[in-house]
């Protein structure tokens, strides 16, 4: 993993152990299994957007980017993530 992978996996840890309470180890595995797949999904999701600004600028490259904005979109709505 690369250090941004692992930030999203620390991120995830705070996130579990901070609405874990009493301590339940199966409960919090699940929470920060599921907080970590959100920020990667989020993660990509906001890079596809941001590629596609910078695309959209290009001329000829504007049906690319709506390419890549309706792509987050889609990934989103698949994983129910907002």
């Amino acid at each position: 993993m690369n250090n941004r992978a692992t930030e999203l996996y620390k991120q995830a840890g705070e996130f579990a152990y901070s609405i874990v309470k009493p301590f339940d180890q199966t409960k919090l595995n699940a929470v920060w299994a599921g907080r970590y797949a959100e920020l990667i999904i989020k993660e990509c999701s906001e890079l596809l957007v941001k590629t596609a600004t910078e695309y959209d600028k290009v001329p000829g490259r504007e049906i690319t980017a709506q390419a890549m904005e309706t792509a987050a979109a889609i990934i989103n709505n698949h994983f129910g993530v907002k």
